[in-house]
């Protein structure tokens, strides 16, 4: 299959005499010959010239190149709109998935978020621009004042409105090949939280009230469910190690319990103030988003990926909890 493009992961260094190519932790280096040259300015743009077969041959044998793109039942447009999406998934292709495969598993993957107020609305706001195809929330609330410094999808217009509602009215006009479903309920009980994750693919606990008992019913539900949920509403992200942990792969590591602990970071601490930082929502939104992402594109091995976490198990910020399907799981 003809490829043409470097994927975007790759980094190019030439001193001249010798080019290399490096991706991961792997380093190929170019043969000297008298091309080396004008093979360096062709790699430079990214895009490689088609005359230029025996540099495409050397880069494809060594997985450099991004696939071909072939025909997929995802619209022009949508395509389009995510070419740097396709760009990032390359750089994880593997022969059994391309990246055109990885932007069609997000399309038609279908996430639930309990909560769109201020984290929960930036969750929504970031998943739908990560493609994924159907997004639901949850929020029985109403937009206030208050709202608006926190959260990504209400206006001044809005207030007063169902905040499903007034999510709705923005997101239809911004992702015109996606779906948001709101639904104005709130959420009461485990088994209520059950029946909307049912054709979910991943549940997003955002919501904070009632205080704890949400939690619970959002983590049991989605148990019952067997849909991996992932809570937010920690104000943490960033790199920790646990004690004794065995190193896993980018921040993530297992302890001697077998309990996967990933990337965290309390915010509050850094920004020494009390409450809630005015950043919180986004960067809380950005690690969620990125669990997310990666499970249902399969882009890369993450713990999700790799079944360190299965059905029906509690993902958190700053641990991933492996539960098995007939245990309740941890507050």
């Amino acid at each position: 299959m003809p490829r043409r493009v470097l994927k975007q992961a790759v980094r190019v260094y030439s001193d001249g005499a010798v080019l290399s190519f490096h991706l991961g932790d792997a380093e190929h280096r170019m043969p000297r010959s008298p091309q080396i040259a004008s093979h360096a300015e062709s790699v430079s743009r990214g895009f490689l010239d088609d005359g230029d077969t025996d540099l495409i041959l050397w880069l494809d044998e060594r997985g450099l190149l991004e696939a071909e793109r072939t025909s997929t039942p995802l619209s022009p447009r949508f395509v389009e709109r995510h070419e740097r999406t396709l760009r990032y998934l390359a750089s994880y292709e593997t022969d059994a998935l391309s990246a055109q495969d990885m932007l069609l598993a997000l399309h038609r993957s279908r996430v639930l978020v309990i909560g769109i107020g201020g984290v929960g609305s930036w969750i929504t706001y970031s998943l739908m621009m990560s493609g994924i195809g159907t997004v639901t929330g949850v929020d029985g609330d109403t937009v206030e004042l208050s709202n608006l410094n926190r959260s990504a999808l209400y206006g001044p217009a809005d207030l007063g409105l169902p905040k499903v509602e007034a999510a709705s009215r923005t997101l239809d006009g911004l992702f015109p090949d996606q779906k948001f479903v709101g639904r104005r309920t709130w959420i009461d009980s485990a088994d209520k939280v059950a029946q909307f994750a049912d054709d979910a693919d991943f549940v997003v606990s955002a919501a904070d009230t009632p205080h704890q008992l949400i939690r619970m019913w959002v983590r049991e539900g989605a148990r019952m469910a067997g849909v991996p949920v992932i809570e937010t509403m920690g104000g943490a992200i960033g790199p920790i190690r646990g004690r004794d942990a065995v190193d896993y792969d980018h921040g993530v590591a297992i302890d001697g319990n077998g309990v996967v602990r990933v990337a965290t970071r309390n915010l509050n601490a850094i920004a020494q103030g009390p409450g809630v930082p005015p950043f919180h929502p986004m960067t809380d939104a950005a690690g969620v988003c990125q669990a997310v992402f990666e499970t249902v594109s399969g882009a890369r091995p993450s713990p999700l990926a790799n079944g360190y976490v299965r059905k029906g198990a509690l993902v958190n910020l700053g641990t991933f909890h492996s539960v098995k399907p007939d245990q309740h799981l941890p507050e």
